[in-house]
């Protein structure tokens, strides 16, 4: 029972940090375009590798990179927006210069 439910917790919290991942792009048009570059040098290396090997990458290893993988500024940045209680006002100017850091 005790696996079970923290199977349902990682659920819900992986559910709600896409959601909440998603929000300042589509909203505000906030992105992480240097981490969003990183990913796919990450992939054309794995495809690399993979077409040396004989062997093509698959997609469903692609998809499910991309669905687990958070920017560790973006759970830095929510944790303490949650923490500091802050306003959209407040947070998403907060992003936006903390994606705009290497």
């Amino acid at each position: 029972m005790a696996k079970k439910a923290q199977a349902l917790i990682v659920a819900i919290t992986h559910n709600l940090l896409l959601r909440y991942e998603q929000t300042p792009e589509t909203e505000h048009g906030v992105t992480n375009a240097a981490e969003d570059q990183r990913r796919a040098q990450r992939t054309e290396t794995m495809a690399r590798r993979c077409a040396g090997a004989g062997q093509r990458l698959s997609a469903l290893v692609l998809q499910a990179r991309r669905a687990t993988q958070r920017s560790v500024k973006f759970v830095r940045w929510l944790r303490q927006s949650i923490r500091d209680r802050a306003t959209v006002a407040l947070a998403v100017p907060r992003l936006v210069a903390l994606y705009a850091t290497l």
